[in-house]
């Protein structure tokens, strides 16, 4: 049913009342005033290799915040779950679903609560902005490898040190020139207390090498990876399979730690 020109204005009008992340076009003359550069990711994903043609894939959009990305993926034929760890009033994702007649469903669900008893198995996983993020980026991987059917596509895209290495004087340059002896191995920079961007939530950022390594150890074959894609000079991306491998699943199921709540921890 399309809108009437009265109802446009008034859903553009509490739109505006928002504080978007992702730019949405929601209307031929409009788009969410989102601080992302969206469009220009997507292109930078389509070079990497996510699929033009989705229908009758099922696609799990994990850290969907306002949408853009699950909404593009039922563009283009999928079936849709979108996640966050926020309930979605947090975001833009219920006026854009309005404003664009979404069928796409919102879970909000930390990753680590991945369950494929409860959410099924997907084709195509997307995780973008996201391991960076995560205390346990590996225990983080493997919720998302437990919900992906065999031979599923995983896109993940992460803050990167190829590109934007922490120095000891707190500059950031290129790792080659940092640390020429190691680029190519596989790394992670730790950030503890707000070093990157002062945000307390950033804690890792691997280097391309390292974002290949931690793919693998999480049962991963890595089809394609890029650092610094256009626009994008300190972020890595990357495709990758969900294929067996016996000998990371062997490590991976034999540490099945648990980590109780803490009685010192207050709830907010």
């Amino acid at each position: 049913m399309t809108l009437t020109a009265a109802e446009k204005q008034a859903l553009i009008a509490r739109v505006q009342q928002r504080r978007w992340f992702h730019r949405i076009r929601l209307f031929d003359d409009y788009v969410t005033p989102g601080k992302d550069m969206t469009q220009e990711k997507l292109a930078a994903l389509d070079a990497l290799g996510l699929p033009a043609d989705m229908k009758g894939a099922r696609v799990l959009d994990i850290g969907a915040w306002d949408g853009f990305f699950s909404f593009e993926a039922e563009r283009r034929g999928a079936e849709v779950v979108a996640l966050d760890h926020v309930e979605q009033s947090v975001t833009g994702f219920a006026l854009a679903s309005e404003a664009l007649r979404s069928k796409v469903s919102w879970r909000t669900m930390n990753i680590y609560q991945l369950d494929p008893a409860v959410l099924g198995q997907f084709d195509i996983v997307l995780c973008l902005g996201v391991i960076y993020h995560l205390r346990h980026i590996l225990l983080g991987l493997d919720r998302v490898r437990a919900v992906m059917r065999p031979g599923g596509d995983l896109f993940v895209e992460t803050a990167s040190i190829d590109n934007h290495v922490r120095q000891s004087d707190g500059s950031y340059g290129k790792l080659a020139q940092a640390a020429p002896g190691v680029k190519d191995a596989a790394l992670l920079q730790l950030y503890p207390f707000r070093e990157l961007g002062n945000d307390p939530t950033n804690f890792f950022a691997p280097n391309l090498a390292g974002l290949n390594a931690l793919l693998g150890a999480a049962e991963f074959d890595v089809v394609k990876s890029q650092a610094g894609p256009a626009h994008f000079p300190s972020r890595a991306m990357a495709w990758a399979k969900a294929v067996p491998n016996q000998e990371a699943a062997f490590y991976r199921d034999r540490d099945e730690a648990t980590l109780p709540a803490r009685s010192y921890i207050k709830a907010e």
